[in-house]
């Protein structure tokens, strides 16, 4: 699950990669919301929150969430050094 988890075996070998990095973002975003909102004072429109939801699914289920779900059988130190293999295009 990479560096942000490894203090902590019990949530790797506890729950699903997927559950961990959907857990993440919702709390960054409970925790940042009222923050910005409190702040800017700016409500997200509608159209603001689809695209929200839309980029949310594409990070867990592609992205972050590919690299949380490769990390059960590849080491986080190899993960690392191909993520940013694969999103260049090799």
């Amino acid at each position: 699950m990479g560096l942000y988890l490894s203090g902590d075996p019990h949530w790797i070998e506890s729950f699903p990669p997927l559950i961990l990095a959907g857990l993440r973002h919702i709390t960054v975003g409970l925790f940042l919301y009222p923050i910005l909102r409190w702040k800017t004072g700016i409500r997200p429109t509608a159209a603001n929150w689809r695209t929200a939801v839309v980029t949310g699914a594409l990070l867990l289920f592609i992205g972050n969430g590919g690299v949380s779900w490769a990390e059960q059988t590849v080491p986080s130190g190899i993960a690392a050094l191909l993520w940013p293999r694969c999103r260049s295009g090799w």
